[in-house]
């Protein structure tokens, strides 16, 4: 943040945006170190947009949080376990594949949302966890 933040803050007009997922507001059995960093994804988000909102309101700053988009993350991951029968679970109920992924971020970025949720499942989610979570 310290490196790039005042290259952004000099130009006329900045975009900040942050990768996190619907993992940063939900959670799910075995993810929890997955969760904490998407978690911390959003903290980060939150305290550069309050700091930005105050010196330096032409940088806009966002989450994008995806819900499911069939990238190959179970394929690329570390998991240990049936990647095959995994990655087909997961690509069976990701709604999304990465251009339409792209055209709900760029659709949050020309609203300028500060919360950019991918996916009617991560709508769905953000919903849902705001009425108490995933307990």
């Amino acid at each position: 943040v310290r490196a790039f933040l005042p290259t952004l803050i000099a130009q006329d007009e900045a975009y900040v945006l942050l990768t996190a997922s619907v993992n940063g507001f939900w959670t799910w059995p075995e993810h929890a170190c997955y969760s904490t960093a998407k978690y911390a994804v959003r903290g980060l988000a939150d305290s550069l947009l309050v700091e930005t909102y105050v010196k330096a309101p032409h940088v806009h700053v966002a989450s994008i949080m995806p819900g499911g988009v069939r990238t190959g993350i179970v394929t690329n991951s570390l998991y240990k376990g049936d990647t095959n029968s995994t990655n087909t679970h997961f690509s069976g109920i990701a709604d999304l594949d990465s251009d339409e992924a792209a055209d709900w971020i760029l659709d949050g970025v020309a609203k300028n949302r500060t919360r950019i949720l991918v996916g009617y499942d991560a709508v769905m989610l953000d919903i849902l966890s705001r009425f108490g979570g995933p307990h």
